[in-house]
């Protein structure tokens, strides 16, 4: 078994620490997959209006900042059919296509 010195196990942890610290939204958009940055655009035209992405404002719907975290994690197909069909008060976005609804779920994903 080879030994790992200690300069690159330091390194090993503060990528790590890194990977793991620094919040998605940081992340330029510029770094970040174009379904992302499509699914943003979406999101503010079409959910905006309801959902906050911080959970720090009080809208009709729920915050959605950190949704793809809870546990049990939610199916990315609940979460297709619940934009598509609509839930409870939220209204059915059925004019969303199949890609559009994908780079949503990306977006939420990083929140």
């Amino acid at each position: 078994m080879k030994r790992v010195s200690p300069a690159a196990l330091f390194a090993i942890l503060v990528f790590l620490y890194l990977a793991i610290a620094i919040p998605p939204a940081v992340i330029s958009q510029s770094s970040a997959p174009q379904a992302v940055v499509n699914g943003k655009r979406i999101f503010n035209q079409s959910c905006a209006a309801c959902h906050d992405t911080l959970g720090t404002m009080k809208k009709s719907g729920p915050a959605l900042k950190n949704y793809y975290r809870h546990q049990p994690r939610p199916a990315d197909a609940i979460v297709r059919t619940i934009i598509q069909q609509g839930k409870g008060k939220m209204p059915a976005f059925s004019t969303l296509n199949k890609l559009q609804v994908d780079n949503l779920v990306a977006y939420l994903k990083t929140l």
